[in-house]
């Protein structure tokens, strides 16, 4: 009995151990998963600072625990959240405080940029409270449970930057946790846009861990968006990076860094200027190279090489190194950049130092760049070719000085070249040497826009171009260059330049020249006045000046108005107008000289215009105009001259020219030259005995001292004379050209050549071959015949011009008196008459047949075997037919006072 009570007993103990196990296993599963979620996790995120707002403990065994729908700060879009939590554990590790995994899956965190300042989501106060622990040097308590493995999958990170959200997967995995949650080796991949970035870091020790970044072939346009969200650019091409640092976990540092970066097939864009990668002179691309090394972040050294730069049509090889130190927010830097512009052979290489540093109490940046050739380029010429031009220079240098502080840039530059030549088609400029100086701040009014002003010297600038040669040998530019973002670049500026001197290989001289200019970009919605003084303008020995001009500026032209004084002439008008394109696309000038129609008040001595003309007196009504036009580096000029009712005379040389008209049309100046077909008419030309009427010449102007007369013709002596083609030339001495004659009244001929009292009817028909030689006129075999069957009447009285020279009585007289005689009344079939010229004297031979009038004073002496002359009263002789020949002489200076016409043709 007491055996089996005592079974009984023993029996009821183990079964109410074993309810009381199972009642309390059954509340271990039922209550603890609840006590957890609601007490003791949130208590740890309590006491870390961090923020959970909600989370669901699916279940807790024997081997682990999982947790869903986590969500760490609040509760919002921005807060840090998992879909699960994976806890892998062991009864035995647990007793040991050891977890063997946590897996941690669909974690979405989000990392924003706003204000100049990062902000992971739910994190916060956590990160703010561990940096403070870390500034203070607490001492950091160590968990009292260790992990062998954390495992992260399927998890994104949300990174905002001004409001837009970029997602970057990631996945994650360390191993080997130390008693401070550290891992022994961890490695972190991401997935931006499908390029893999991966960092692997290895605990060395327990307070340094190595870490290695890598990643191959990335392309750079995944990024665009997203530093399109801190400055614009635009990016294509392929980075690969590899980078190793060590970090220093207590007190937290990162030592050792080095990193790696490659870049090829790149094409970055910022603003125009576009970074590429160089080509050998095979064509291969060149792999930019970008290499920074430091040894504990406060001191860097770095090297780019080779990039090539291009902005338009401007490229540049580059070479870049540098150093950086940091001391909390103090910061120096020293960078050397070398750079080749690639155009031109003879090109430079120019070697820039970048100083820069930044106090640190008061914040200032400040920045130094020296550029000068390299030591191997120095003594090259610098060669660039921009559109249209091609440049020249020596020993370029540039040095400046920049500020920044409180938001405000200012500093100052000086840029110096010994010499520069800049060529654009047939023109070219000189200078011995230009010195740029400026300055540069930020308007107090408008802190958004910046100003430089600045100073451009050089000793002389020296012109060459169309058969012009100008010289400025002093001048100054100065003005002011402003920028903002909403309007770009604006310039003002004034060219100011004094004593300058200009030379045409036509002989046109212009000395004095002194002026304001203004330079204003861009061109619209300005207007600027400039003026323009010249003191005078020789052209061989003609002096015209001075000028004055105001030279404003509209638009994208430059207009100028102006006049010119002539001192000979101080009631004339000159007027000057014009106008030039400063749009780079189209350059463009367009000059314009007139004269508005001017009568001299009185006759104008030539001599004052021209020294040979002293004596020439000149009236009439005078109207021109002249243009010059420079497009496309293309000289275009012309003029317009014409002259109305115009009168020229010179008593002393018994010269008359009435009724004058002129047209010239001259289309180059430069090299002086007319159309065909300019026109010139006198109405009447008196010279010495000889008159002419109804002048008509076409003529063309080949140079200043060529005049091709193409056809012309003239009224003498009732009849027409044609002027056969010539060409006069003052570096010639001799001028032929013939005379054709239609049609002269013979009455008139011997009249213009001396014979006194002429009259009767009759023409005569021929041609006077004229030699104009060393300033002297000959007739060399001319000849007038009458029409076959066209006689006629004369009657000349002035006969003692026939008898000239000759002794009376002798046979010769005898004949040069009946035939005096019979031409007072002589009717002729025919008549010929040769002109010729001997020494000064022209010579006339006639020749008639026909018979005269009247009874002839002569009676025949047979004994003597001679007419001989009767006395008034006695009865003549009747000449049935009488054939005539005389001759006589007259001076040519007397007859025509030729030289007066020779210095109108040679002045």
């Amino acid at each position: 009995m007491i055996l089996k009570r005592t079974i009984k007993v023993s029996l009821i103990v183990v079964l109410s151990f074993l309810f009381t196990g199972l009642t309390a296993l059954s509340c271990f599963f039922l209550f603890i998963p609840r006590y957890v979620e609601s007490e003791i996790i949130p208590s740890i995120a309590k006491d870390n600072g961090i923020e959970i707002s909600s989370l669901k403990v699916r279940s807790i065994g024997f081997n682990g625990a999982v947790i869903s729908d986590v969500r760490i700060g609040p509760d919002s879009d921005k807060s840090l959240q998992m879909d699960s939590i994976r806890v892998d554990y062991s009864i035995s590790g647990l007793l040991d405080r050891k977890i063997d995994r946590i897996v941690l899956s669909g974690i979405s965190g989000n990392l924003s940029y706003e204000n100049n300042g990062l902000s992971i989501g739910g994190l916060d106060k956590f990160i703010k409270d561990q940096r403070s622990n870390s500034e203070n040097n607490k001492e950091t308590v160590p968990p009292n449970i260790t992990i062998k493995n954390l495992l992260v999958t399927n998890s994104y990170l949300n990174l905002g930057i001004n409001g837009k959200e970029f997602r970057i997967p990631f996945d994650f995995s360390a191993t080997a946790f130390n008693e401070f949650f550290i891992p022994g080796k961890f490695v972190l991949r991401a997935y931006p846009k499908g390029n893999r970035i991966e960092i692997e870091g290895k605990n060395a020790n327990r307070d340094k861990m190595g870490i290695a970044v890598s990643a191959d072939k990335i392309a750079l346009s995944c990024y665009q968006d997203f530093i399109n969200e801190i400055t614009p650019v635009d990016m294509n091409g392929q980075a690969g990076i590899d980078l190793t640092a060590n970090l220093i976990l207590k007190p937290f540092s990162i030592t050792d860094i080095s990193a790696s970066i490659e870049l090829s097939k790149t094409i970055i864009d910022y603003a125009g200027i576009v970074l590429k990668n160089p080509s050998t002179t095979a064509g291969d691309e060149q792999i930019i190279r970008i290499n920074i090394k430091s040894p504990d972040t406060l001191h860097w050294k770095y090297d780019l090489a080779p990039v090539l730069s291009t902005y338009g049509d401007v490229e540049i090889d580059s070479i870049l190194s540098g150093t950086a130190d940091i001391d909390g927010g103090a910061v120096k830097s020293e960078m050397t950049v070398i750079t080749r512009l690639k155009s031109d052979a003879n090109i430079p290489v120019m070697r820039w130092g970048v100083s820069a540093t930044r106090e640190n109490s008061t914040g200032l940046i400040g920045v130094q760049i020296n550029g000068k050739p390299d030591a191997d380029s120095i003594s090259e010429p610098f060669k660039a070719s921009l559109p249209g031009v091609n440049i020249t220079a020596r020993a370029p240098e540039l040095i400046t000085l920049l500020e920044y502080e409180n938001g405000a840039l200012s500093g100052s530059y000086r840029f110096t070249l010994k010499k520069a030549d800049a060529v654009s088609g047939e023109m070219s400029f000189s200078m011995p040497g230009v010195s740029v100086n400026g300055s540069i701040g930020q308007a107090v009014d408008k802190p958004d826009e910046h100003r430089s002003s600045f100073t451009v010297n050089s000793k002389e600038i020296v012109f060459n171009g169309f058969d012009v040669t100008a010289a400025i040998p002093d001048y100054l530019l100065k003005g002011t260059v402003k920028y903002n973002m909403e309007k770009g670049l604006i310039a003002d500026a004034r060219l100011i330049f004094k004593k300058g001197v200009m030379s045409m290989k036509n002989g046109l001289n212009v000395k004095g020249i002194s002026g304001e200019i203004p330079v204003v970009w861009p061109f619209y919605g300005t207007e600027n006045k400039g003026r323009l003084h010249v003191e005078g303008i020789t052209y061989g020995k003609y002096f015209l000046g001075p000028i004055d001009m105001e030279i404003p500026q509209k638009g994208r032209k430059v207009s100028f108005t102006g006049s010119v004084k002539y001192p000979v002439l101080p009631d004339m008008t000159i007027n000057l107008s014009g106008k030039a394109s400063l749009d780079s696309a189209f350059s463009m000038a367009d000059i314009r000289i007139n004269v508005p129609a001017y009568q001299p008040s009185s006759s104008l001595d030539l001599g004052k215009l021209v020294t040979e003309l002293k004596g020439y007196n000149f009236n009439g009504l005078v109207k021109s105009n002249a243009e010059i036009k420079i497009s496309d580096s293309q000289l275009i000029s012309g003029l317009n001259l014409d002259i109305e009712s115009g009168k020229i005379n010179n008593k002393e040389k018994k010269l008359t020219l009435d009724n004058i008209s002129l047209n010239l049309s001259l289309e180059d100046l430069i090299r002086p030259r007319s159309p065909f077909g300019q026109k010139l008419k006198i109405g009447r030309i008196s010279f010495g005995n000889i008159e002419a009427s109804d002048f008509q010449v076409d003529f063309r102007v080949d140079s200043l001292t060529s005049l091709f007369i193409e056809q012309g013709k003239f009224k003498w002596c009732g009849g027409n004379i044609d002027i056969q083609a010539f060409r006069i030339d003052r570096e010639k001495d001799e001028y032929l050209l013939t005379l054709f004659c239609d049609r002269l009244r013979l009455a008139d001929i011997l009249e213009q050549f001396g014979v006194k009292e002429v009259s009767g009817g009759g023409t005569v028909n021929g041609k006077i071959p004229v030699t104009i030689s060393k300033g002297k006129i000959r007739f060399e075999d001319g000849f007038f015949y009458s029409t076959p069957g066209g006689g006629g009447k004369i009657s000349i009285k002035g006969t003692d011009i026939f008898k000239t020279g000759m002794t009376p009585g002798s046979p010769a007289y005898t004949q040069a008196d009946i035939a005096s005689e019979a031409l007072k009344a002589y009717d002729y079939s025919w008549v010929k008459m040769a002109v010729n010229s001997e020494k000064d004297e022209l010579t006339v031979k006639l020749q008639f047949d026909g018979k005269p009038e009247n009874q002839l004073p002569f009676r025949y002496d047979k004994s003597l075997n001679q007419f001989k002359r009767v006395e008034k009263g006695v009865p003549g002789a009747n000449f049935q037919g009488i054939s005539i020949d005389v001759n006589f002489r007259v001076p040519l200076d007397e007859l025509l006072n030729y030289k007066g016409a020779l210095d109108m043709i040679n002045f």
